[in-house]
């Protein structure tokens, strides 16, 4: 039989894998022989016996001392690996473990050894195949979903360039090891992951899908993998037309099953065989058919079984039977509890712990698991402390769960062999262990004392100490009591009891002392019905076991003993005896009080000091010779006890009770027959019969006649019973002795640490997905002001003093704390700072905005500083995309104006942390080159053609023109005629704005409606001020891209195209550029006319109407030699 387990969070997105496999297996093994497990599930699946291969699946979060204590349970361990390359190294640590590992990547499978085989992933019909829809169905024009890795973010925006009047549906989740999404597509994408049925639906609808597989490396060096991931043979079967960008690593022959499928490895062929597809409804649909019939003959989970079948050589039928297990030792049960004998403090479940170990002598080696005094202990049968473990404090009956307690008892099973855990009472303890028990693989047997399941007021006694018969009652009863008890919100009880339907799951066998206690655990659980449930009673201690209850002689004087046994609590009845005691005329009756009496009782009999009272104290287990002294016993508790085994203490030395008609007692005493009951709390009722009795000896004589074994339970046929449960819970595999660590959060469960406060739900646990690191500058700002002009000054780095980062040695920080103060001389104002990381050898450009503070203490070296020249700002920096070296800028922006300055702090990041810091002042040249750096962030990719100016058709001003110079225009290579590199430089600025803003470069060819446009950068131009006044600092501009397929042939004319708050201005300049067969043929100089300066104004403003006539397209030009132009002032 056959064990699928997935080693990752159950919850991850991927787990509908585990769902496609498990269905495929059931096909491929037959649906008896496949089982699925979790980390709960696991370890007790393999102590059934029935299970001969275990396959896990994924490989993230592999839980080594799990699959270590299930090991020799399997006789075939496969690992399919679903990671690799990624995650290459933490996989081949554990690899070890496995008889059989199948790699999804080819290039790894080789590097496990002869054991390593690869194995892809695949598609399914019952999760991925959809029916191909009609053209005029789908929904969407290109659909994409994935994470986004950064090579996925350069490739998403070119398309977005590519194809701007596109439906599009973009599903684009990042996590905190990501860097943030651009703008642009952030403001088009959803940020959260949708299910894959959904995703798969989303495909179904849409004419292209595109799939790009990941470049970017989360462990170790590896970025890209080998071979295709399971989206492509999903989309395959969705009836979509699939676009796969797979990039250089991966190995073309890996593709060669699938056909319909365009499988692309740069850019521009991404786009082109996009625009092929959505240009053609029927190649849309032949690609769609042809793929969904590759991927059906040989690309579904089913091959992938039947593969791995053959490569592991397992068995994968069922076995019907658990082989035998000879046992090498004594079984070995824990017995979790709250207390033993041997504490100063002990009732009825200590008796019965002590019993139990001695009726089991010789067959079981008993241990006991206690908490108390801020430390759990391991004893040993005798008392003696094996191990202890350091715990917090947690509440007596509070507690659901505890990571603590709940490792070291994990722990303690899988290192002690424990074969089962007897759970006496959770009092003290989390309530999580019998469900951290059976994720060990141990069986669990859970006694019911008392009614702790139910409620932790376990003896079932209201705020007004009156049972409340809660099964017959709504949970709101129990709402009321606790609020008005302990202030506990309603509700709690609700999340307690949710929460102890786990634990019921987690139990084997459920022992009950009478039918009664069963009866109301069931009313309040119905699910218990499905549990193993035995009402065995409890034993005596052997002591008081005697062949036939002793003779009696009444008393002369005609007086009544009245015994009562069992310690002298409230819940025990205290009160009602003290009552009986002051009412009852001492000359008859005599009362003997045989057990630890509470501290207020003890007090309240000191001072009634009644001669007719006699306490005896605290007796040892079945050291109850007193008991046959008296005649009557009184057991008149006022909860419902589960089983007394003071009444068969009693009953054995031949005393006739009367009991409060409650729980076992009143079930288990037949009034009139063998005792008498009394309605709980009737004290005249008591009174009454106790004279009856004394008034009616031989009705007493006669009763006690009638008292006999079938009264209590036997303890030979307890122990026999007790031991068939135990063998029949113990696995039948014994597991391997480790260490296992679990917890509950390990075992998909919410940790909750108490019920009395309401469990929160769990996306509020969920960390944040709000980050303030951003990849572009804030959108407002439109110039530069200052370059390396603003008084800047840190404080504290990380806290550490910039100026003695050379001289003390760096302690690493988990994240970038940077505090200082800076501001704009003669600015008079503060403006909002952001820190700028400034990446090094092809790093990011990072921003953080920081708070601004008050620094009074500056303004007397700088009288014009504003009051809040102070910043502090704290980045957090995770994963690989952000790990390098960088200078860190100060961005002081002021309304739609910034100053830039470059600080002398460089740090360095590594693994999240940064790990090296330095101070230097920095050289002009380094802060040039850190400038551009930062003002190129506009959120523009560099080199991408866009198909239009990104601004409204209502924005363009036609009645202003540009103040310009073009200093470089297409020069091409030397060496060549034609040049597939395009690049342009000058400096334009619109004349009284006093603004730089955005500048783009539009080629436009008015003829066929065509317009190419660049996004030029803005550079330093310190020359102009001098020749134009109102010239801004970053007047120069640069635009360059490689010319390719977006590039359409025709004769195009350059247009310098000024933004400045959102309005557009557009200079027609001389200057004309002929492309042919996708590369520069020409660049020249040809002055438009009035008539083609209109078509370029209509193709740029969106109002360009086609000819009537077809417009050839223009001869080829002799090459015109471009001149320069020297700039007129």
């Amino acid at each position: 039989m056959t064990v699928l387990y997935n080693t990752n969070f159950t919850h991850n997105p991927n787990s509908y894998l585990t769902l496609a496999i498990m269905d495929a297996a059931r096909q491929v093994f037959g649906g008896e022989n496949v089982v699925l497990a979790d980390n709960r599930t696991l370890a007790p699946l393999a102590a059934e016996g029935l299970h001969d291969v275990l396959i896990c699946l994924d490989g993230q979060r592999l839980h080594e001392g799990l699959l270590r204590r299930v090991r020799h349970a399997f006789p075939t361990m496969v690992l399919w690996l679903f990671e690799d390359p990624f995650m290459l190294e933490y996989n081949q640590g554990h690899a070890g473990l496995f008889d059989v590992v199948l790699s999804n990547d080819p290039a790894c499978a080789t590097l496990y050894g002869a054991k390593g085989h690869y194995l892809p992933l695949a598609g399914s019909l019952k999760f991925h195949h959809r029916e191909i829809r009609p053209d005029a169905d789908l929904e969407y024009d290109i659909f994409f979903a994935g994470t986004m890795w950064p090579n996925r973010v350069r490739g998403l925006r070119r398309i977005l360039t590519a194809f701007p009047d596109a439906r599009l549906k973009l599903v684009c989740p990042t996590n905190d090891f990501l860097p943030p999404l651009p703008t642009d597509l952030a403001r088009l994408a959803i940020q959260w992951p949708v299910s894959h049925s959904s995703f798969i639906d989303f495909a179904n609808a849409s004419r292209v899908t595109l799939t790009m597989f990941r470049d970017y490396a989360s462990h170790g060096d590896a970025g890209q993998a080998t071979a295709p991931g399971p989206r492509l043979f999903e989309l395959a079967c969705s009836g979509t037309a699939q676009v796969v960008d797979c990039g250089g690593a991966l190995q073309a022959g890996r593709f060669d099953a699938l056909r319909g499928i365009d499988f692309v490895r740069d850019g521009e062929d991404l786009v082109g065989a996009i625009r092929r597809i959505l240009e053609n409804p029927m190649l849309r649909a032949a690609k769609a058919a042809d793929a969904q019939s590759s991927a059906s003959d040989c690309e579904l989970y089913t091959h992938r079984m039947a593969r791995l079948r053959a490569v592991s050589g397992g068995n994968f039928e069922v076995r019907r039977a658990a082989p035998p297990s000879l046992p090498a030792r004594r079984l070995r049960v824990l017995m979790c509890t709250h207390s033993t004998i041997r504490n100063n403090e002990w009732g009825g479940v200590e008796v019965y712990q002590q019993t139990v170990c001695a009726m089991l002598d010789g067959e079981a080696e008993i241990l006991f698991w206690l908490r108390r005094d801020g430390e759990c202990q391991l004893l040993d049968e005798g008392g003696e402390i094996l191990e202890r473990f350091d715990m917090p404090a947690i509440g007596w009956l509070d507690c659901l769960t505890d990571a603590p307690e709940e490792i070291a008892f994990a722990n303690v099973i899988g290192q002690y062999g424990i074969d089962l855990v007897h759970f006496q009472h959770l009092g003290h303890h989390a309530a999580s262990l019998p469900i951290i028990a059976k994720a060990c693989g141990a069986g669990t047997v859970f006694s019911a004392h008392d009614f702790f399941l139910v409620c932790s007021r376990y003896m079932l006694l209201n705020h007004e100490q009156v049972f409340c018969d809660i099964g017959n009652k709504s949970i709101s009863a129990c709402d009321i009591c606790l609020r008005t008890a302990e202030a506990i919100p309603a509700g709690a009880q609700q999340t307690r009891r949710a929460f102890m339907v786990e634990v019921i799951r987690s139990i084997d066998v459920f022992l009950y002392g009478t039918a009664s206690s069963e009866a109301l655990m069931l009313r309040i659980y119905p699910g218990l019905a499905d549990r193993r449930r035995l009402v065995l009673g409890i034993p005596a201690p052997g002591g008081t076991i005697q062949a036939t209850p002793p003779a009696r002689t009444p008393a002369r004087d005609g007086t009544l003993t009245i015994m009562v046994a069992g310690n002298f609590l409230r819940a025990k009845g205290a009160d009602l005896v003290v009552s009986l005691i002051e009412e009852a005329n001492p000359a008859l009756f005599r009362f003997h009080l045989l057990g630890a009496a509470e501290p207020l009782y003890a007090d309240l009999l000191a001072r009634l000091d009644r001669p007719n009272v006699t306490c005896h104290g605290r007796y040892a287990p079945g050291d109850t010779g007193l008991l046959a002294q008296a005649d009557i016993a009184l057991h008149l508790s006022i909860w419902p006890e589960t089983y007394c085994i003071s009444l068969s203490e009693t009953w054995r030395a031949g005393l006739v009770p009367i009991v409060s008609d409650i729980g076992a007692l009143g079930e288990r005493v037949e009034h009139g027959v063998n005792g008498f009951k009394v309605r709980i709390g009737d004290a005249s009722a008591v009174l009454d019969l106790l004279e009856l009795l004394r008034a009616d000896p031989r009705r007493l004589a006669r009763m006690r006649a009638g008292l006999g074994p079938h009264l209590w339970t036997d303890a030979d046929d307890y122990a026999a019973r007790v031991l068939e449960v135990y063998r029949s819970v113990t696995p039948a595999r014994r597991l391997s002795q480790v260490g296992l660590g679990l917890d509950a959060g390990q075992l998909h469960l919410l940790p909750h640490a108490s019920w009395k406060s309401l469990a929160p739900p769990r996306h509020i646990l969920d960390p944040s997905r709000r980050s303030g690191v951003r990849l572009e500058l804030p959108a407002q700002i439109q110039d530069w002001s200052h370059v390396q002009g603003s008084e800047v000054h840190l404080d504290s780095v990380c806290g550490a003093s910039p100026d003695h980062l050379e001289r003390d040695p760096w302690q690493p920080a988990d994240e970038l704390a940077v505090s200082g103060w800076t501001f704009v001389p003669k600015l008079g104002f503060d403006g909002q700072v952001h820190v700028a990381l400034v990446g090094l050898e092809g790093g990011a450009v990072i921003f953080c905005p920081a708070t601004r503070e008050a620094r009074d203490d500056i303004k007397a070296s700088f009288p014009d500083a504003p009051r809040r020249s102070g910043f502090n700002a704290r980045i957090a920096l995770r994963g690989a995309w952000c790990e390098g070296r960088y200078l860190v800028a100060l961005v002081n922006s002021f309304g739609d104006r910034a100053a830039f300055g470059l600080t002398g702090l460089s740090i360095t990041v590594k693994a999240g942390r940064i790990v090296e810091a330095s101070q230097h002042r920095p050289s002009n040249e380094t802060v040039t080159w850190a400038f551009y750096r930062v003002a190129a962030q506009t959120g523009e990719e560099p080199g991408l053609v866009l198909p239009r100016v990104p601004v409204g058709r209502a924005s363009w001003r036609t009645n202003r023109s540009l103040r310009h110079h073009i200093d470089l225009f297409g020069e091409l290579p030397p060496d060549s005629q034609a040049g597939d590199r395009f690049e342009i430089k000058g400096w334009a600025f619109i004349p009284g704005v006093g603004l730089a803003g955005r500048l783009h470069v539009a080629l436009v060819d008015p003829d066929q409606g065509l317009q190419i446009v660049l996004s030029a950068s803005r550079e330093l131009r310190p020359d102009l001020p001098a020749h134009f006044p109102d010239a801004p600092l970053c007047g120069g501009f640069r635009a360059q891209a490689r010319v390719g397929e977006a590039w359409r042939d025709g004769c195009f004319t350059c247009v310098l195209v000024n933004s400045v708050d959102a309005v557009a201005t557009a200079q027609i300049t001389d200057r004309r550029l002929v492309v042919e067969d996708g590369r520069i043929a020409e660049a020249g100089f040809d002055r438009p006319d009035a008539a083609r300066i209109a078509g370029i104004l209509g193709v740029l403003e969106g109002r360009w109407q086609p000819p009537l006539t077809p417009v050839l397209p223009p001869a080829p030009l002799a090459p015109t030699p471009i001149r320069r132009r020297r700039m007129k002032v």
